[in-house]
């Protein structure tokens, strides 16, 4: 999907709009689709691409939104971290799966005092040596490499995000003869798609060719805030009103009576009682 400069608006795209991608696998791989920015994890949808085969699947994408008005929100209320959050040591923005391999990084340092080689570095952490590499090994199993990260990594999923399915809808073998590979290639499908895409002459033999069809979001998901100011103010008028037969005019005069009434009353007592001293004094002072 195309980066968006404007975290709160997603193009909208009519139900027969897609995209044909083709290209070409030159030995046997597994392939997965993650969105710009993001780490590949162990929940990520994977496709296994062997070789000599014609291979074609289905993206299915959906778009996470938010409005506007989340902006004014902090993380904690929100319960989601914008890309502009950052927050992680080793890049200038969020993501979920980035903050995950961040959270492993630290276990490892914390274990070992180092931080591995294939890991971006950062200054003041030296990378890990050959001893403390398997140092890494005899704990491995607490670095949730198959799992997803503890509470305490504090890793919140973004509030906008694509998210991608991919669906394989056939495959084909390929059984042309090499010997006859200049003369039969029209009748060998997945050759042809080969040598269309590369006409190189070294191009092996083992190639496949992918096909994926991209179907761009119809649906779009938007986060929306479930309990605000408004409805804060309407629980409690009618939990009062229910339990106190009291409303939002019973704590406004409440208000008033606390606060402006015993300030003018106070103020017009004082007045009096000086108005009575400078009377007393008067009447003393002409005896």
């Amino acid at each position: 999907m195309p980066w968006q400069d404007d975290p709160y608006s997603f193009p909208q795209y009519s139900p027969d709009n897609k995209i044909l991608e083709k290209f070409r696998v030159e030995h046997t791989s597994m392939i997965s689709i993650v969105e710009p920015l993001e780490y590949l994890i162990f929940d990520n949808p994977t496709k296994l691409i062997e070789s000599k085969m014609l291979h074609s699947a289905i993206v299915q994408t959906y778009n996470v939104g938010m409005q506007e008005v989340h902006k004014r929100l902090s993380v904690r209320q929100r319960g989601c971290k914008m890309i502009v959050d950052g927050g992680l040591p080793a890049v200038p923005f969020y993501s979920e799966n980035v903050c995950y391999a961040e959270c492993r990084m630290r276990e490892i340092l914390k274990k070992c005092y180092c931080r591995p080689h294939f890991a971006k570095p950062i200054d003041g952490q030296t990378t890990c040596s050959a001893a403390q590499l398997r140092c890494i090994s005899r704990f491995k199993h607490k670095l949730f490499l198959y799992g997803f990260a503890p509470k305490s990594c504090d890793c919140l999923e973004k509030c906008n995000k694509h998210i991608y399915y991919l669906k394989p809808t056939a495959s084909s073998a390929l059984y042309c003869p090499y010997y006859i590979l200049g003369i039969q290639i029209k009748d060998c499908p997945i050759l042809r798609e080969i040598f269309l895409m590369n006409s190189r002459d070294d191009a092996p033999i083992s190639s496949s060719v992918m096909t994926l069809e991209i179907k761009l979001p119809t649906v779009i998901y938007s986060r929306e805030l479930s309990y605000d100011l408004s409805s804060f103010l309407s629980s409690i008028g009618g939990a009062a009103g229910l339990f106190m037969g009291a409303s939002v005019l019973s704590f406004v005069e409440l208000f008033y009576f606390v606060t402006l009434r015993l300030y003018f009353r106070t103020k017009e007592y004082m007045a009096k009682r000086m108005e009575k001293l400078s009377l007393f004094k008067y009447l003393r002072g002409r005896k």
